[in-house]
C-alpha cells in the first residue's frame, strides 16, 4: 500500500539519529515541530505544545539576533 506520508518507526538506533538529526538543525537555526519534527507520536494538543515552543525558539533566536 502506497502512503503519501510516514509513521515514525522506533527502531534500536531511533535515539541517536534523533540527536543527530536535531543537534544539525538546531546549529543552522530550524525550529522543528510536531510528530514528523520530533519524531514521535503526539496527540493533537501534544503536537500543537510542541508547535508553540518551536515558535518560542525562534522568536528567541530573532530576538538574541537583532541584539547583536
Amino acid at each position: 500500500m502506497l502512503l503519501p506520508y510516514a509513521n515514525i518507526i522506533l527502531i534500536s538506533i531511533r535515539t541517536a539519529a534523533l540527536k543527530t538529526v536535531h543537534g544539525y538543525l538546531d546549529d543552522i537555526g530550524v525550529s522543528y515541530c510536531g510528530r514528523y519534527g520530533d519524531w514521535g507520536y503526539l496527540w493533537t494538543d501534544e503536537a500543537f505544545i510542541s508547535g508553540e515552543g518551536a515558535a518560542e525558539r525562534s522568536l528567541k533566536r530573532l530576538s538574541a539576533a537583532a541584539s547583536r
